[in-house]
């Protein structure tokens, strides 16, 4: 796991005309720090096989520990109305196992690095010119690693949503008694509108979302999505979902503007899942 804690500071490359080195590179208010938990102690590993199986070992309840906790809920306004609202993944990672915080501040200017050519006849040797902008660059912008825990606030989801049931109610004959709550009848069709945003470090990431869905029978049912993010403003989403003698099968696809052109889409994605139903 890595995080970025910071990130500040400005490289600037200026034009000197009429001096030995025509351009000048500066770095000012340089402010970065890096954390990290487990790859310092895979980066140790020289054997490929030996790092897999760490990883593995690490997979499930191996290593750091974390806790979360989603609150969602649903209000049928009436026999057509209903909306939703969640909140997603409130909590923390600590991470306190094979942890390593790198840090690095300062300033500098580079102006060029001049090469002195030795006189290799009279056994003259070459000046270490890399090694010496290395220390002067360590000097400048010194770097600092430590061994400390740390807490990682996980990306909080929030969604909302508005939803028009109409049609027939659900069910092979039209007339099942599929009440969804308060003894309201679940609809073969649906239209709404949904709000998603997820906490990013800079800011709030949104996306809006319409749609419809249509119910086919007791166990088949597809929806298709229209979502405006920052992303894109065209796209276009299916999904379908099949619930078969206890099992439940789901495809869903974003983006389907861009599947003849993969290299044009910013995001794609196609999700597949199978879950085992008991009652």
């Amino acid at each position: 796991m890595l995080q970025v804690q910071k990130n500040t500071g400005t490289f600037t490359t200026t034009r000197r005309e009429g001096t030995p080195n025509v351009y000048e590179n500066t770095i000012s208010d340089l402010d970065f720090e890096i954390k990290s938990s487990g790859y310092r102690e895979i980066r140790e590993i020289d054997d490929d096989k030996k790092a897999i199986r760490n990883l593995m070992s690490r997979a499930y309840l191996g290593g750091n520990i974390g806790l979360g906790l989603d609150i969602g809920g649903t209000y049928q306004l009436n026999n057509d109305f209903s909306v939703t609202a969640s909140i997603l993944d409130i909590g923390a990672i600590f991470h306190s196992r094979h942890t390593e915080k790198s840090s690095a501040r300062g300033d500098y200017t580079l102006d060029g690095i001049e090469l002195i050519f030795p006189d290799v006849e009279n056994g003259d040797m070459a000046l270490p010119c890399y090694e010496n902008f290395e220390e002067e660059f360590e000097r400048s912008i010194p770097r600092d690693t430590a061994r400390t825990s740390y807490v990682q606030m996980r990306p909080a989801k929030f969604n909302a949503g508005l939803h028009y049931d109409f049609g027939r109610p659900s069910g092979l004959d039209g007339y099942c008694n599929c009440l969804v709550g308060r003894g309201f009848n679940q609809r073969r069709s649906q239209v709404g509108a949904q709000y998603y945003a997820i906490l990013r470090p800079k800011g709030p990431q949104m996306a809006g979302t319409l749609y419809y869905r249509r119910n086919f029978d007791e166990g088949f049912s597809v929806k298709a999505t229209y979502t405006v993010d920052s992303f894109s403003a065209t796209n276009i989403g299916l999904g379908i979902a099949i619930n078969k003698d206890g099992g439940n099968f789901f495809i869903a696809m974003d983006n389907l503007l861009y599947y003849s052109n993969i290299a044009k889409a910013k995001s794609l994605s196609i999700q597949l899942g199978f879950a085992i139903i008991m009652d």
